[in-house]
């Protein structure tokens, strides 16, 4: 997982130059970012195995939310993962999460800005080969739920 940090001015030249975008009426403007996983205390990777056979799960990505589960006033991440897929699985198996290099992982932010991982605690490792989260308050009682 790469959390980076940037930004960069949308602002556009009313006068033009050569350096701006016709396509999007917007100055090139080169981002700068910057690393900051291992400073926050983020560890994941995202564990995609792979086969001769190509199955569709291996080619999707991951996810990922940035929600406040605890409704702390911070944003907290959740990150989703894949599960162990082998040459040998017959049709219709559901890949398992045989360990946690395959848990999803889930964040949560601490006062100083860096990141506790409470993936255990708050019983979120998953079953089968996750691709997509989606977040929101489905019962009204002001926290977010993942869906």
């Amino acid at each position: 997982m790469l959390l980076c940090a940037g930004a960069a001015p949308l602002a556009t030249n009313p006068k033009g130059s050569a350096n701006d975008n016709p396509s999007q009426g917007l100055p090139a403007i080169p981002a700068k970012f910057t690393e900051v996983t291992s400073a926050l205390d983020v560890h994941f990777e995202h564990a995609a195995p792979h086969t001769s056979k190509k199955y569709l799960v291996e080619t999707m990505g991951s996810g990922v939310a940035l929600f406040d589960y605890d409704n702390d006033g911070k944003l907290d991440l959740f990150l989703v993962n894949g599960a162990e897929i082998n040459e040998s699985s017959p049709p219709g198996t559901i890949p398992k999460k045989t360990g946690p290099k395959y848990w999803n992982r889930l964040y949560h932010q601490k006062p100083d800005g860096t990141f506790e991982d409470v993936t255990e605690k708050a019983g979120l490792q998953g079953a089968g080969y996750g691709m997509g989260v989606a977040v929101g308050d489905y019962d009204n009682d002001g926290y977010e739920d993942l869906l």
